[in-house]
């Protein structure tokens, strides 16, 4: 059964993975982490008719072990062994000398100390075949690097070609905690990079490259609460022009932020219900 609830979180032909191609943009918060979305797809992924490998790429700097994704699991009473599983991969870019470079810890700096994700790029090519997933896991970690918007963008951008080309599903995974601020957007000057805080620019841009959906999740906009761990609105993102399987993308999950849905962490899994309810779990 999946973590998330299926009429809401569904795909064409009610799957609950998108069309290969696609790409999931996935943004939390602070006190709302996306980890629960993450690895609901990793999930579905793994347990598809057809399994698909699943490469996540950990900019996090190694926190994010598969140890870290059975706990989740665990936690959630969904648990799959990862560490044992022959579909489960890890790539953890490293921040070292260039000269340790590895295809599971690729370096982010070239031999004159330059960023780079060219490493990366290659080691992904490496580590799927046709029909994976790749999850680029904790992007906001490449700006506190001092990597530069475009850059990142530049690689998603990467990325994506390659999941058209293959067939894979890319979910790209930023902090966006500026967004709590209700004038974040308006105030933005898209001529003005400076204008912006980096996370914003990141996410503009990440949602201009489209081609599929934009997982909001966010902590409560009134303050904690006990009942309700946090809300969860989906939009989409327009189809890529030069997709064949543009058509495909039509049917992605609608959830408008002024309507979210709400949901509680519990050891039975996500407990999900409409805006105001509490405990009417749908």
């Amino acid at each position: 059964m999946p973590l998330l609830p299926t009429p809401h979180f569904a795909f064409s032909g009610s799957s609950t993975l998108p069309p290969a191609g696609s790409h999931i943009l996935i943004t939390d918060t602070l006190n709302a982490s996306a980890d629960f979305a993450i690895y609901h797809l990793v999930l579905e992924a793994l347990r598809a008719e057809v399994q698909r490998k699943v490469v996540v790429v950990d900019f996090s700097g190694g926190r994010k072990s598969a140890g870290h994704w059975e706990a989740i699991g665990k936690r959630l009473g969904s648990p799959i062994p990862l560490k044992q599983s022959d579909g489960f991969s890890i790539i953890t870019p490293s921040c070292h000398d260039f000269l340790t470079t590895s295809s599971t810890s690729p370096s982010l700096y070239t031999e004159d100390d330059e960023p780079t994700l060219r490493d990366v790029y290659r080691s992904i090519q490496e580590r799927v075949d046709e029909g994976a997933l790749i999850v680029l896991d904790d992007l906001s970690e490449l700006l506190f690097l001092g990597f530069p918007t475009q850059e990142v963008t530049r690689f998603v951008r990467a990325v994506m070609s390659l999941a058209r080309q293959h067939n894979h599903i890319i979910v790209s995974h930023i902090h966006a905690d500026t967004l709590a601020s209700s004038t974040a957007l308006q105030s933005f000057q898209p001529n003005d990079p400076d204008a912006a805080p980096p996370d914003l620019d990141l996410l503009l841009r990440l949602i201009r490259l489209g081609g599929g959906v934009w997982w909001r999740i966010e902590g409560l906009r009134t303050g904690r609460s006990g009942v309700v761990t946090g809300e969860i609105s989906s939009h989409p993102l327009i189809p890529l022009p030069t997709d064949p399987r543009a058509h495909e993308s039509g049917k992605v999950p609608v959830i408008p932020r002024s309507h979210p849905l709400q949901y509680r962490m519990e050891d039975s899994g996500i407990k999900t219900f409409a805006k105001g309810t509490g405990e009417g779990y749908l």
